[in-house]
């Protein structure tokens, strides 16, 4: 391990990945709800992330709100490289990128920012580092900025600590490359899940860790589980670790969590409001959920909404349904019990608004017969069930031909090109959707005109013709037959909605 990575491993770049909770825009509906002033959005903003990977999410945030500024540092110079070639192609200048250490980095003369990520950073790193971190966020943060904190979390991260030790130190050689290691670690898992015995029985009875487990790539393994200072917390230690750097916890980014009617079973309700603290409160309830993971945000100086402020929250907090949402769900299931959605007809009234097109809290509120409480109920479990989430700024579907922006036809291009899905950057949705391969190659047809009728045997035919495979349930289908069969069901679930939903989130303009 070179001494220039404090025990981080860096045998290998990090899985690219988009993480959507990054984004201001997700960041300022639990602070407008919570009844405190957000950073600025609309007006532009200065934004920072801390231990970025390779960029990805920073740089198509930048491609969602050219009215920012953003600067991003990952101490890993293979990671930084990718992040600035991937925004020099598309053309994304409000980013700005460093492969700084946490103390290189504080010692740069920055701005001040209005928000700060760190996603994962927290439980992957030293203390000396997470006071590097502390030292940051307390002297680069503004007031009444937001720091976006995640974190492995206890208790639901326990039994990931024994995973560890099988990944780290007895998966072999400990000088054989980290990968080959990891690789072996699941194997050596799989070996000791057939027949479980001690903790490898408590482990198999937790279906999603393994299946988790199953669905990473060696290299996630190795980033996850390789590092010298691998840890997970409990959410009231990371609270007042934040605290000596005068952050005050404003909420967790999970609507579920977030609210006690959602997240604490009736049984338990009267011990719950027995317990004298928020912080307490907090525990019982990531005791009860087994929490592993927070997204937890935190604000440097809160300052509460004044009359006015929370007017103009209301008008410039928007909302609209979660991108190529099939149907209204009419109940889903909490640690609180099933909730029922069907029994009042606002539900699927906000549903069918926000499907169309996304809507101002203020305007949304206008629509209930008993006043904003009312329809703030019915928004929080819609945002709950997963139906609907907040957004940058109000849409409507447009008129006419329909293209893509400079930067996201790059994406597009090189998804085709090198047989991947992709993310395109939305600056209604203030976020990035993903597209699966099959729906870039179905995109990339429409845009290049290929008459409708034509264009599943078309995708077919070019997909076969490039020997790229397209992975259904599992199989890889070879054939052109298969693959005709596959782009013709395929486009016809596709077309009637999804070209339509990238249309009323901008990405389609």
């Amino acid at each position: 391990m070179q001494n220039w990575a404090d025990g981080y491993f860096t045998e290998s770049p990090y899985s690219e990945e988009f993480i959507s909770a990054l984004s201001p825009v997700e960041m300022r509906l639990p602070l407008v709800l919570a009844g405190l002033t957000p950073p600025p959005l609309e007006e532009g903003f200065e934004y920072c992330e801390l231990g970025c990977g390779q960029g990805l999410t920073t740089a198509l945030l930048a491609a969602a709100f050219p009215q920012g500024r953003f600067t991003a540092t990952d101490f890993n110079p293979t990671h930084i490289a990718h992040a600035r070639r991937f925004c020099a192609e598309r053309g994304i200048a409000n980013a700005a990128f460093f492969d700084d250490s946490f103390a290189e980095f504080t010692a740069r003369d920055l701005p001040k920012f209005d928000y700060i990520c760190l996603h994962g950073v927290w439980s992957w790193v030293s203390e000396e580092q997470r006071a590097l971190l502390l030292d940051f966020l307390s002297r680069r943060l503004k007031v009444g900025g937001a720091a976006y904190v995640s974190y492995n979390a206890k208790p639901g991260k326990l039994l990931h600590d024994p995973l560890r030790r099988l990944f780290k130190d007895l998966s072999g050689d400990p000088a054989a490359p980290a990968e080959h290691r990891a690789s072996r670690g699941m194997d050596l898992l799989a070996r000791c899940l057939d027949q479980p015995f001690g903790v490898f029985r408590i482990i198999k009875e937790r279906k999603r860790i393994v299946e988790a487990l199953t669905r990473k790539e060696s290299a996630y393994l190795a980033h996850e589980y390789m590092n010298e200072h691998w840890r997970s917390f409990y959410c009231d230690q990371v609270h007042e670790d934040l605290a000596r750097a005068r952050l005050s916890f404003a909420a967790t980014l999970d609507p579920v969590l977030n609210l006690e009617a959602l997240s604490v079973p009736p049984a338990l309700a009267e011990e719950y409001r027995r317990l004298p603290s928020a912080a307490q409160k907090y525990v019982f309830r990531d005791l009860l959920l087994n929490v592993a993971f927070r997204k937890d945000l935190f604000v440097r100086g809160p300052l509460p909404l004044t009359e006015e402020g929370r007017r103009r929250a209301l008008e410039t907090t928007f909302l609209a349904r979660v991108p190529f949402h099939a149907a209204f769900v009419e109940e889903f299931g909490t640690p609180a019990g099933v909730v029922r959605l069907d029994r009042d007809p606002l539900f699927r009234a906000a549903y069918d608004l926000l499907g169309q097109r996304s809507a101002s809290l203020a305007e949304i509120f206008a629509l209930a017969p008993q006043g904003e409480a009312e329809m703030l109920n019915i928004l929080l479990l819609l945002w709950a069930s997963e139906q609907i989430r907040p957004v940058a700024a109000a849409y409507e579907t447009p008129d006419g031909p329909l293209g893509l922006d400079a930067a996201n036809a790059v994406s597009l291009r090189q998804a085709v090109e090198n047989g991947r899905g992709c993310w395109l950057a939305s600056r209604v949705l203030g976020n990035a959707v993903l597209l699966t391969l099959d729906e870039c190659l179905l995109l990339d047809a429409m845009l290049r005109g290929v008459p409708a009728d034509e264009l599943p045997a078309r995708v077919a035919a070019e997909t076969f013709a490039a020997r790229r495979g397209i992975e259904v349930e599992g199989r890889e289908m070879k054939s052109e037959a298969d693959l005709a069969d596959f782009f013709k069901r395929r486009w016809a679930e596709w077309r009637p909605a999804v070209p339509r939903d990238l249309a009323r989130l901008g990405v389609l303009a």
